[in-house]
């Protein structure tokens, strides 16, 4: 994690300063392996929960609010991206995208814009 948070450093103060850098092809490529990086976590929403007790159900509301907006950014289909829930404790890592497809959002906004 630390070389690819300098990595990303160096590519951001490049581009930013505009400097030209000796090995400007390295710092590039460890850039868009970065992004590719980011990418590939947001397809796969995984929420990482510290809760003793399992309650998947819990969640649902907030990964399809989650994977609503990650398909925004990413100009790709709420389809795309997979939601998990991996409970730190045990260690269990449980598939919540089928639950998420269910979810109305809309009438979750509602529900707690009107419960405010």
């Amino acid at each position: 994690m630390n070389d690819l948070i300098k990595c990303l450093t160096c590519a951001i103060i490049g581009v930013a300063l505009g400097i030209e850098m000796k090995s400007t092809d390295d710092w590039r490529i460890q850039a868009i392996a970065i992004a590719v990086s980011l990418v590939i976590l947001i397809l796969l929403s995984v929420l990482f929960k510290t809760d003793k007790k399992e309650e998947p159900f819990l969640y649902f509301p907030q990964q399809s609010a989650y994977r609503a907006a990650a398909a925004v950014l990413l100009h790709v289909p709420e389809s795309a991206i997979r939601c998990f829930l991996y409970y730190l404790r045990s260690g269990h890592l449980i598939d919540i995208t089928q639950e998420c497809d269910a979810v109305d959002l809309k009438a979750v906004l509602l529900k707690t814009a009107l419960s405010n």
